[in-house]
């Protein structure tokens, strides 16, 4: 299956630097992460047929909707879904800062100080790492509640659907 996600995604607090290396081994942590956290959010059955859905041209629109987000309409009140890009970015960006072997101040990894930018130490680098995937875990349960609603307003649209629940970590500070 075609990546929802690549190198571009990874902006703002979740930056990386742009070398060819970088990017090499993003492309491993995305091919690794990417289908563990679908599997997880949607069941390996409404996995395996978003994969097979989305080889074809055009994408059916559900899985757009899904990818790209919208809004939606919940009892009388509207919502706005982000999409499942940048969940995917943070939990593959927290798993490859703590894998890569590279300084964490290169990728983008600092703590800024009243004169400049200095290396965050291990404990601030625990803390940036754990906002991050709470992040992600916020997304991914945004991507549950959607999916939930598209399912209750017709029963079709995501059949099959089943899900792990994921909760908040809390590491303490350290990696």
């Amino acid at each position: 299956m075609a990546s929802i996600i690549c190198f571009d995604d990874f902006s703002g607090q979740l930056s990386l630097p742009d070398d060819q290396e970088v990017r090499d081994t993003l492309d491993g942590f995305i091919q690794q992460y990417e289908p563990r956290y679908l599997k997880m959010l949607l069941g390996e059955h409404l996995y395996l047929l978003m994969h097979d859905e989305m080889q074809q041209d055009p994408m059916a629109e559900r899985w757009v909707k899904l990818i790209e987000g919208e809004r939606y309409e919940v009892e009388g009140r509207l919502r706005q879904y982000g999409g499942l890009r940048r969940m995917l970015a943070g939990f593959v960006f927290v798993s490859f800062v703590r894998e890569y072997d590279k300084k964490m101040s290169a990728m983008g990894i600092v703590v800024e100080d009243s004169e400049t930018a200095k290396q965050a130490t291990r404990q601030e680098q625990g803390s940036i790492l754990q906002a991050r995937y709470n992040e992600s875990v916020e997304l991914y349960q945004s991507a549950q509640e959607y999916i939930e609603a598209m399912n209750d307003a017709d029963p079709a649209m995501y059949a099959g659907y089943e899900t792990v629940v994921l909760e908040k970590r809390y590491w303490g500070g350290f990696l």
